[in-house]
């Protein structure tokens, strides 16, 4: 199927690591001209060569902490000098395990302003520009932590949740300007190569000790029905079918949850 993404012009803010890196290479598949926004250019400028591989028409790299506002524009501003904004896509994530009450009080901002806040700078600012447009799209990395309750994630899933209730709001708003907002819920992630993650990311960090993470990994399998967990590919995918106006055409203020299983609504 061709999805009618060639030429595109998407912004992706944390398009550098993990699960961003996936969906940048994949959206270089489809032939998108791709604007990467992260702090760690260095690992930024290895995707962007790796989506141009790919086939990607053009691939950037602007240096952005996107829990600044100023610098949420700029990536913005600089990405809207290749054209119209098509697709915005915010992956950006901070997590920290351990119960309510084991968590460090002075993660709390940083868990905030990365979770929540980073994709309210970017709505806030890119919004009202895809409204003038006529057309926009969204697509938000959520977490199936967003939808259920964990006593090891709880921060991040409440502000996973805030990001989700937020999103589908304002889904119902901009919906009548021919503009998309829809979310992306990953459950577990097996990440697929140490060397392909930020150092700035809270991944690289989990993964320092490779029998400990293996156990991490191995439990994180057994929650879920299909007994394993996914791969950063397969967000990537999700993200492609909701960014497609040939496949998510129809779709606004959904949440497809790549998580095995894990949360099943009732």
């Amino acid at each position: 199927m061709d999805l009618k993404l060639k030429g595109k012009n998407v912004l992706l803010y944390g398009g550098h690591s993990n699960v961003g890196r996936a969906v940048s290479c994949a959206f270089g598949m489809e032939g998108a001209a791709i604007t990467i926004a992260c702090r760690d250019t260095e690992t930024g400028e290895k995707v962007a060569k790796e989506a141009l591989k790919y086939g990607a028409m053009r691939a950037n790299v602007i240096k952005c902490d996107a829990t600044s506002y100023e610098e949420t524009k700029a990536a913005a501003d600089y990405a809207l000098t290749f054209g119209d904004l098509d697709i915005v896509y915010h992956g950006i994530a901070y997590d920290v395990f351990g119960n309510f009450f084991e968590l460090d009080r002075g993660l709390w901002d940083k868990i905030y302003e990365v979770n929540l806040k980073a994709e309210m700078n970017a709505w806030h600012y890119i919004l009202p520009i895809m409204i003038k447009q006529g057309h926009g799209n969204f697509v938000n990395c959520g977490s199936t932590m967003g939808r259920m309750h964990a006593s090891m994630e709880p921060v991040y899933g409440a502000l996973k949740a805030g990001l989700i209730h937020l999103a589908q709001t304002i889904a119902m708003d901009v919906g009548k300007y021919g503009i998309r907002m829809n979310i992306v819920a990953p459950g577990a992630t097996s990440p697929e190569d140490k060397s392909k993650i930020s150092k700035s990311s809270c991944f690289h960090g989990f993964m320092e000790d490779p029998e400990k993470f293996k156990d991490i990994d191995a439990y994180l399998a057994s929650q879920n029905p299909l007994k394993q967990n996914g791969a950063i590919w397969d967000h990537a995918w999700a993200t492609l079918y909701l960014a497609s106006d040939v496949s998510g055409r129809h779709l606004t203020g959904q949440i497809i949850g790549t998580d095995g299983g894990q949360y099943l609504p009732k």
